[in-house]
């Protein structure tokens, strides 16, 4: 769910993601979009946009699937743009700020606690939730699950190549990653797929007890790129940062429940702080809905990360 893009920070450096950036960025239902190569649990792509219009316009044109697609998601009854405007229904929602085995950035956790307020306003209801369902030990299937098809995808890049790639050619961290995934057998992949899908199972049937979640975008507010550069001498270490960053989005690319990030806090320093509604299979329209009014009582189209 997250796209990179740059903030200068006048040294050379720059921020990333582009999901804190003051921008929109949604991940859709699994199926919603066509994808007819790919088999991953792991990925979602759309694009991020500046507005939740826009965000609205872009799947009205975009969603569908093809024959040869594995997954295929329910259509809408109505345009994503129809359901702009149109008050929200009171809902319940689950607020979870705990990272499980990840630190949170303090302001990550005011921006959720910022947005509970917000759609306290509006109407709705806001309980704070555990998070030993969705980041408790079980979840550490899905790392294992990463590694193994980052090896694949290093591998496919060697075959475009038309020979191996070399760890010259690949990121650090990445490559020491590939490593530990090539090292997997397939009884242990098919063993992991397995457990994978009993904890989506199990994350999906949590997830119902409520209409909407709420979380922080990402465990930490947006980093200097040279902070999250690999040490030479143990790259995966850096991992540790990077799970901070994913902790809260990877766990619904692989369930395929679709959610949105929206920049609705922004930090003494000036930097904008993603907040993440996680919605049930399908409801991108809740989503969408939802998020206009949120961007009409916290309007952020004016507002750009500092200098």
């Amino acid at each position: 769910m997250v796209a990179i893009a740059h903030a200068n920070d006048g040294g050379g450096s720059t921020r990333l993601p582009a999901a804190w950036c003051g921008l929109v960025g949604l991940k859709t239902s699994r199926g919603r979009n066509p994808a007819p190569e790919d088999t991953s649990r792991l990925l979602s792509e759309l694009a991020v946009t500046k507005s939740v219009r826009d965000t609205a316009r872009l799947l009205d044109a975009v969603n569908g699937a093809t024959d040869a697609d594995l997954y295929h998601a329910t259509p809408p009854e109505r345009t994503y743009q129809s359901v702009l405007g149109s008050k929200t229904p009171p809902l319940r929602v689950a607020m979870l700020t705990d990272g499980g085995r990840f630190s949170v950035d303090p302001e990550c956790v005011v921006a959720v606690e910022h947005t509970a307020g917000l759609l306290a306003d509006l109407g709705h209801r806001v309980e704070p939730v555990s998070s030993e369902v969705l980041l408790g030990p079980a979840s550490a299937v899905n790392g294992r699950m990463w590694m193994a098809g980052l090896a694949r995808r290093v591998e496919a890049l060697g075959e475009k190549a038309g020979r191996p790639l070399t760890e010259d050619e690949v990121e650090p961290y990445n490559w020491a990653a590939a490593q530990r995934g090539k090292s997997m057998l397939a009884t242990d992949i098919a063993q992991a797929t397995e457990q994978q899908q009993l904890w989506s199972k199990s994350v999906i049937e949590w997830a119902a007890g409520y209409d909407l979640l709420l979380t922080p975008t990402a465990g930490a507010v947006p980093m200097l790129t040279d902070d999250l550069r690999p040490g030479e001498e143990q790259p995966w270490k850096i991992g540790a940062e990077f799970g901070r960053i994913g902790v809260f989005t990877l766990p619904f690319n692989v369930t395929g429940q679709p959610a949105i990030s929206l920049p609705l806090f922004w930090t003494d320093a000036g930097l904008p702080v993603g907040v993440q509604l996680v919605g049930a299979m399908g409801r991108e329209d809740l989503l969408l809905g939802l998020s206009a009014e949120l961007e009409e009582a916290a309007p952020w189209y004016h507002r750009y990360p500092a200098a």
